[in-house]
């Protein structure tokens, strides 16, 4: 497994508690939740940790092209 797997709740996993192990529909509503809630934070912490630095990134380059440019 390598590093970046580990920064993110397995998917795959979730599917597989959702399928073997809710017998009910209590059951299926906790599994299915869960499921949601997984998916929510990785898609939260997907963009909190590449996202938003690469936009930073990309704005601070914008803004010192900018500068160059109007300096001339």
């Amino acid at each position: 497994m390598s590093k970046s797997d580990d920064k993110y709740f397995s998917m795959s996993k979730a599917v597989e508690e959702f399928k073997h192990e809710s017998f009910g529909p209590g059951e299926n509503a906790l599994a299915g939740l869960k499921f949601i809630g997984k998916g929510l934070f990785n898609t939260v912490k997907f963009t909190a940790v590449e996202i938003v630095p690469s936009i930073a990134s990309h704005a601070e380059k914008v803004a010192e092209r900018n500068a160059k440019n109007q300096k001339k």
